[in-house]
């Protein structure tokens, strides 16, 4: 069977994003256009919504459907002003011949001079990749080494998922995503604002990596432009706005 011809969302990952963060969160809607919440042609729809919590900017549940090409499953938070706990990434494609498992926490700090930020934020993210990784890869389309701990660079970390896998495997990368969550959930729990004396610097960089590195990085890739085939670049532009902010 190829899912990606399947109209409806049988998954109902996003649902159980929503379910989770409503159990810990209390979230408050973000006002979206309507042509951006809902959208709907005759080669597929999309719809999002978008949330704000105590310590956190924005948090986004976003469904995408390319008749015949992917099916997309995205939930993303960003930290509000004065908080540095990382990012979340979790998303799921869907494609005719297997579907790619992404999950991310993203750094906020540059973690080359902050390096307490590991045990702070991170080390609970590895210790799940560590716990799932035998399960995960049991699904694998061609070897994958397991992610490291340690940073590449001054935006982010080895421990980025993306992992194409068989069908058979999606159970299982749906549970690992739903608990991914739940430990951005305990790292959101604990996070305290930055020192006073820092969050001026802090909060420019916050700004820059989520309307710049961030959003350009997504933007310029293939997905912006699959979507606006499907939807048209009006309501892409307002997507990734949603997503990322304007």
């Amino acid at each position: 069977m190829n899912r990606t011809e399947i109209w409806e969302d049988d998954l109902r990952q996003a649902e159980a994003y929503l379910d989770l963060l409503s159990s810990r969160l209390p979230l408050t809607p973000l006002p979206v256009p309507e042509h951006v919440r809902r959208c709907e042609t005759e080669r597929g729809w999309e719809d999002l919504s978008v949330f704000t919590a105590p310590k956190i900017e924005r948090i986004t549940v976003h469904r995408f459907f390319a008749l015949g090409r992917v099916r997309e499953h995205l939930c993303l938070g960003w930290p509000a002003a004065d908080y540095d706990f990382p990012g979340l990434g979790i998303d799921l494609y869907e494609r005719p011949e297997h579907f790619t498992l992404t999950a991310d926490f993203l750094p906020m700090q540059d973690v080359v001079y902050h390096r307490d930020y590991y045990d702070r934020y991170l080390s609970g993210y590895k210790a799940l990749i560590d716990a799932w990784w035998p399960r995960l890869i049991a699904h694998q389309i061609e070897p994958v080494p397991p992610p490291p701990a340690y940073f590449t660079n001054q935006l982010g970390s080895c421990l980025a998922l993306h992992l194409p896998l068989r069908y058979d495997g999606l159970d299982t990368a749906l549970a690992f995503q739903r608990e991914a969550v739940g430990v951005w959930l305990d790292v959101w729990a604990r996070a305290e604002p930055v020192p006073e004396a820092e969050r001026e610097r802090y909060n420019a960089r916050r700004n820059h990596l989520i309307r710049n590195a961030y959003k350009r990085s997504d933007y310029e890739s293939v997905a912006s432009k699959v979507m606006a085939a499907v939807v048209g670049w009006e309501t892409t532009n307002g997507i990734f706005d949603a997503i990322f902010g304007p």
